[in-house]
Formats: structure tokens, C-alpha cells, sequence
């Protein structure tokens, strides 16, 4: 069996190529931005990653989509969601880690500053509705009667 420079390229685009641009561009932001890594954000990025590889190799993951009627629009949510992710990063990168960032670097002199847990949570939570909406797609199931779980 021989395996053809077509699919080389694709399993090195989706293996390498497409994390190790996401996590670059995360390392450049940050660095700039003097932040350090987070989890909210490094799960974001494995989920523009996995929205980025259902993109690029949809027909792969059609056996695991449970409503035939969404087939052919896997390739579309799949961009789409990664749009959303991103924003979801650029946002939480804007709004939420530089209100962590500037509590950590004050509460040395600042001992009575209060953590931002407002901030905190309203950003989990937004990942966390973000990973729902990532698999539902997966998980939804038309029947007969309507759409079940």
C-alpha cells in the first residue's frame, strides 16, 4: 500500500501544520502581552484545532454526525465554529486574562484586592457553553418525533 503525496500533506497539514500555527500565534499574542499561558485560553485553541481539522477533513468525520441532515453542513460549522472560538479567545486574551494578569501583579502590594471572580467565571462559562455547542452537533439525532439527545 502506498500512500499518496496528497494524503502526506494533509495528515502533516492537520497533525502539524494547523497546531503549531494556532499555538505560535497564541505564544506571539501572549508574549507581547506579557500574559502567561492560561487554561481557558489553551482550551480554546485545542478547540479552533479541532474545528480547523473537522474542516479540513470533514468526509472523516461524517460517521460520527447522528443526523443525516447535517452532513453537508459539517464543513460549514466546523469554520464557523472556529470563528466563534477565536473571538471567544480574543476576548477572554482583551478583556479577561488582563484583569487576572493585573490582580496577580497587584496583590503583592495590594493585599485587600479582591480577585476578580466575575471576570473569572463569566469566561468559563463561555467555554463551557462553547464546548456544548461543539458537540452538540455530534451528539443531536433527529427522529421521527422531532430532535433528541
Amino acid at each position: 500500500m502506498t500512500i499518496s503525496p496528497v494524503e502526506i500533506v494533509k495528515v502533516l497539514t492537520l497533525a502539524l501544520v494547523v497546531p503549531l500555527s494556532v499555538f505560535a500565534a497564541n505564544w506571539i499574542y501572549r508574549g507581547r502581552k506579557e500574559y502567561n499561558q492560561t487554561a481557558a485560553a489553551d482550551l480554546i485553541l485545542a478547540l479552533i484545532i479541532f474545528d480547523a481539522t473537522v474542516g479540513l477533513s470533514a468526509k472523516d468525520f461524517e460517521g460520527f454526525v447522528r443526523t443525516p441532515e447535517l452532513l453537508p453542513l459539517l464543513n460549514y460549522c466546523a469554520y464557523g465554529a472556529a470563528v466563534v472560538a477565536g473571538l471567544m479567545w480574543c476576548a477572554i486574551g482583551a478583556w479577561g486574562e488582563p484583569a487576572l494578569a493585573r490582580y496577580y501583579r497587584e496583590r503583592g502590594w495590594q493585599r485587600h484586592r479582591r480577585f476578580p471572580y466575575g471576570t473569572f467565571l463569566l469566561c468559563w462559562m463561555g467555554i463551557f457553553i462553547l464546548i456544548a455547542s461543539h458537540t452538540a452537533f455530534f451528539v443531536i439525532k433527529s427522529g421521527s418525533g422531532g430532535t433528541s439527545v
